[in-house]
Formats: structure tokens, C-alpha cells, sequence
């Protein structure tokens, strides 16, 4: 198990909803969605940070997950509407790429569209 990893917000606006320091990622997968009170959502799989978001959305209730695959960890679209962007390359959202490698260093991942406020920083 990697203990490397490392998840924060990249914008000023997100850092408010999940906290100035970075969250260190220790199981995988960690499933990043929007935060949601409906009851059909408590029988899916576990977000593990669910941020605010408001119509139109961006973020998707289970937008996107931080996995490990062999020695590498990878981000996977969850399948989302809006699809997610990693390093400027899109995930989902009719692309035919759902999942995208993460380099070691800093990652750029945007749930969402280029507009989204949904912007993190990665560390691996």
C-alpha cells in the first residue's frame, strides 16, 4: 500500500469546503463526489470526499476515483456527466478515455468542465 498521496484544492473557493491541508490518501479506491442527502445514495459505494455544489452542477454525486493499479496510481472517471480532467486530458464526458495515469509530482485533476471550481491538486 502506497502512503504517498496526497489530494488538496487548487482554488481558494474549494480549500474552504475541504480544509487548507492536504488529505493523505491511504485506501484505495477514494471516491471524490458531490455531497448529497438522498437516501438511495447511502447504499453506494462510499464517497470519501463529497463537496457542495449547486445547480447546474459540475461535480457529479460519485465523480471520480483515486486508485491504485499495480504500481501506479490512476484517476478514473466514475462515469460522470461532465466528465473529469486530468493533466488537460479529458476522462468521460463522450471521450473514449476513462481512466488516465498520474505522474509523480504534482497532477492537475478538474471535476468537471474547464470552468468547474472543482479543481485539485494531486501529489503522488
Amino acid at each position: 500500500m502506497r502512503n504517498d498521496v496526497l489530494l488538496s484544492a487548487a482554488q481558494p473557493e474549494i480549500t474552504q469546503m475541504v480544509g487548507v491541508e492536504p488529505i493523505a490518501i491511504k485506501y484505495f479506491p477514494f471516491l471524490v463526489g458531490r455531497e448529497t442527502s438522498k437516501l438511495s445514495d447511502a447504499m453506494s459505494p462510499s464517497v470519501k470526499l463529497a463537496v457542495p455544489d449547486t445547480a447546474p452542477f459540475q461535480m457529479s454525486r460519485r465523480h471520480f476515483t483515486i486508485e491504485q493499479e499495480g504500481d501506479s496510481i490512476i484517476v478514473r472517471d466514475y462515469g460522470s456527466h461532465n466528465g473529469t480532467i486530468v493533466n488537460g486530458f479529458m476522462l468521460g464526458a463522450g471521450s473514449r478515455a476513462f481512466r488516465a495515469v498520474l505522474s509523480p509530482g504534482e497532477n492537475n485533476i478538474i471535476a468537471g468542465t474547464l470552468i468547474s471550481k472543482f479543481q485539485f491538486t494531486c501529489l503522488v
